[in-house]
C-alpha cells in the first residue's frame, strides 16, 4: 500500500533552457505528475521539458500569480508544489516530504493538514541572502532560512 498521497508539481517558465532540467531532476521522485507552463520559449526550454513530462501549456505570460494559478489549475491531484524554474527540492527536502507523509498519513487523508511549509535558502546573485521576510537560523548549518508554505 502506498502511503504518499499524489502530488502535482506545478512549474512555469519563460526560456530557461539553463534551469529547468534541474528543477525538474529535483522533483521527479515526488512527483505523481509534472505540470509546466511555458510563455513562448524561443529556446530549447520545451525540448528539455519533454524529458520529463508530455503536460506542458503554452499561456502568454499575464503576471506571476496569474501563470501560477492557470498551472494549478491544470493540477489532477490535490497535493500541488509550485516551483519556479531557478527552484531546487535538496535531496534532504524529499527526504522529509516522503518521511512527512509517512509519519501523519492519516491526519492528510482526513484533511487535518492542509498545507505544508519548510524552509528555503535563496541564492540570488552570487550570495545567499540573509534578510526577507520571515527568518529562522537553522541550528545544523547556521544559515538563515526563510519559510513559505509551498505544499497546498
Amino acid at each position: 500500500m502506498n502511503l504518499l498521497p499524489a502530488i502535482s508539481v506545478c512549474v512555469i517558465g519563460l526560456n530557461e533552457e539553463h534551469r529547468v532540467a534541474a528543477c525538474l531532476e529535483s522533483v521527479k521522485e515526488i512527483a505523481d505528475e509534472i505540470i509546466f507552463v511555458d510563455s513562448f520559449s524561443t529556446d530549447s526550454t520545451i525540448e528539455i521539458v519533454k524529458r520529463f513530462t508530455n503536460d506542458i501549456y503554452l499561456e502568454e505570460f499575464r503576471g506571476h500569480v496569474e501563470q501560477k494559478n492557470y498551472a494549478v489549475s491544470k493540477a489532477k491531484n490535490d497535493w500541488v508544489l509550485s516551483l519556479d524554474c531557478d527552484e531546487r527540492l535538496s535531496k534532504q527536502a524529499v527526504i522529509d516530504i516522503q518521511s512527512l507523509w509517512q509519519k501523519h498519513h492519516e491526519d492528510i487523508i482526513s484533511s487535518k493538514i492542509r498545507a505544508v511549509s519548510f524552509h528555503r535558502l535563496t541564492y540570488y546573485i552570487y550570495r545567499f541572502i540573509y534578510h526577507s521576510g520571515c527568518l529562522v537560523r537553522t541550528p545544523m548549518t547556521g544559515l538563515i532560512a526563510t519559510r513559505f508554505i509551498r505544499l497546498i
